[in-house]
């Protein structure tokens, strides 16, 4: 999933992104637990990215939002989720950074932790990118 909706994002089609990431997280809503849940987060992230780009703030911060707390679920306590956390947290501070910047940069600073912690070296470099 995440090679379509990068394909979609990368050739700037948001609005399709949109469709086919709520599409896909509404199907895994009905099944989501355990790993489920996971990819759930992650679809919700990619439609918090999407809706973002078409101009939707509102509702990307409340995806995103959602996303964040499906991974602080028990059920996932013992899983991996830092580098689903660390997009999410990227992409919260991309969305809040013309209204609350100081939040954003927040937002950025714990995502550089975690994707630290992982040594996502990508994921590093866009962090410190993002605070610079």
């Amino acid at each position: 999933m995440d090679g379509l909706c990068s394909f979609y994002l990368f050739r700037m089609r948001f609005q399709e992104g949109a469709e086919i990431s709520e599409q896909a997280a509404a199907a895994l809503k009905r099944v989501a637990a355990g790993d489920g849940m996971r990819v759930l987060a992650k679809m919700m992230l990619w439609q918090g990215m999407f809706n973002w780009r078409l101009g939707f703030s509102s509702i990307s911060d409340q995806l995103l939002n959602n996303s964040l707390a499906l991974l602080e679920d028990p059920a996932l306590a013992n899983q991996e989720t830092r580098p689903e956390k660390a997009a999410i947290l990227m992409q919260l501070g991309h969305t809040m950074f013309d209204q609350r910047r100081r939040e954003a940069m927040d937002m950025y600073a714990r995502s550089l932790d975690l994707y630290r912690s992982l040594g996502d070296r990508w994921g590093i470099a866009n962090a410190l990118s993002a605070l610079s």
